[in-house]
């Protein structure tokens, strides 16, 4: 565990910060943040924990992070410990052990989920380290999502796996259109990363992830960020291929608006529901036009002139990028040509994409709406369009459940 005693000593925020040493028979510990949140949100998502762990019928450890900055209205600091009164009142469950951290952020700039996940996340950390447990697994949570009672029960296969990091299945309300665009634009996304063959799309949901404890210290914990923190942290396990999913669970995301953060759900329901007939997602001749790498990358690493299909927008946006030194560099260091592609896949990464994404958006293909991004990828991955969205978001979900990426990903086919 010497590796996990040096993350501690280096990288952890606080010492510890429980008094009480966790029960030896703890493999689950969830941390949620808590912001703000008065009990009759938090209630549900309790009982939902508490089923699950009935279920499992074994105890799981749960770390509620209330967390709050020191120039914060007294309102939501009174809200905060509100709410962990009637927590502490609840009668003790046999299988969910609740334990509560209270913590002040030195300011707003130093503070949000990010950082609130990383005091829980580390605390879980240094109590497996005390347990000697480096397998045990640290689950991320929302303060305002549920879970399926297979939850903790889904997990055991990831335990017995060389995966490091697991995402699980997620399905928000279907009650909003609001939120069935925005989850199709999520389901969207990730299929048209993996129809053109991307090493790197998988989900990335701060509330359905889970790591190891060892692995999460190898990788250097949970980052501060005040948003976005799940995709940042989650894609350092899914670029060395260990990332497992988790489909015969459900975790089931809010779909309440929120700007407490400045992107991620909330932010996106808010402006769906402002504008709902401009929200879509990237044009699908962004993604085509990737389908060019194969031969790039052959090209590129034959020494051959890459730049000749010049009227790809892929192209164009690595010339802005002035890849060719990029490509001297990566050329140079591999051993062949898989060695080269998957140094290239380092390079051109899940943030990359994003950029790559938002060149063609403003240069070549704006955004189109989320029923014309539907009819291409039902079309693409042989399934029966709808013309009512939630038709499509529960035909979408259900072919996402029997995706196995991870495991039948084979870079050579790149």
């Amino acid at each position: 565990m010497q590796r996990i005693d040096r993350y501690l000593l280096k990288r952890a925020l606080y010492p510890k910060l429980l008094n009480s040493n966790p029960a030896g028979f703890i493999d689950y510990i969830m941390v949620i943040p808590c912001f703000n949140e008065d009990y009759k949100t938090l209630e549900p998502v309790l009982e939902s924990i508490e089923a699950a762990a009935n279920a499992y019928g074994s105890p799981i450890e749960l770390l509620l992070v209330f967390n709050h900055y020191k120039d914060v209205s007294k309102d939501v600091i009174k809200v905060n410990e509100n709410t962990q009164s009637k927590v502490r009142l609840r009668n003790k469950h046999d299988f969910v052990h609740i334990k509560i951290l209270d913590i002040a952020f030195p300011s707003f700039k130093l503070g949000g989920v990010g950082y609130a996940r990383k005091v829980g996340m580390d605390e879980a950390l240094r109590r497996f380290n005390y347990l000697k447990k480096p397998d045990g697994v640290i689950l991320c949570m929302d303060a305002d999502t549920l879970i399926s009672e297979h939850y903790f029960i889904s997990i055991a296969p990831f335990v017995k796996s060389e995966k490091w990091a697991c995402s699980f299945h997620f399905e928000h309300p279907v009650q909003k259109e609001s939120i069935i665009k925005y989850e199709l634009h999520l389901r969207y996304f990730i299929n048209m990363q993996r129809l053109f063959r991307l090493p790197y799309a998988f989900q990335t949901v701060g509330s359905a992830m889970g790591v190891k404890a060892l692995a999460y210290a190898l990788e250097g914990g949970m980052n501060k960020r005040q948003a976005g923190e799940d995709f940042y942290f989650l894609q350092k396990f899914i670029s060395k291929g260990r990332i497992y999913e988790i489909m015969d669970a459900r975790v089931i995301p809010s779909d309440r608006v929120s700007d407490r953060v400045p992107f991620g759900t909330g932010k996106a329901v808010g402006e769906i529901e402002a504008k709902p007939e401009d929200y879509g997602s990237y044009h699908p001749t962004s993604f085509e036009a990737l389908s060019i790498i194969p031969l790039l990358l052959q090209q590129v690493y034959e020494k051959q002139n890459w730049k000749e299909q010049n009227l790809n927008p892929f192209v164009e946006f690595l010339v802005a990028e002035n890849a060719d030194e990029i490509f001297n560099k990566l050329r140079s260091q591999s051993r062949d040509k898989l060695d080269f592609t998957t140094k290239f896949f380092s390079w051109f990464n899940a943030f990359k994409l994003f950029k790559y994404l938002h060149f063609t958006r403003d240069i070549h293909y704006p955004n189109i709406v989320m029923e014309e991004c539907c009819k291409y990828l039902f079309n693409k991955i042989g399934l029966d369009y709808s013309d009512n969205l939630k038709d499509n978001l529960c035909v979408l979900r259900e072919y996402d459940k029997k995706m196995n990426y991870g495991d039948n990903f084979n870079q050579e086919l790149m």
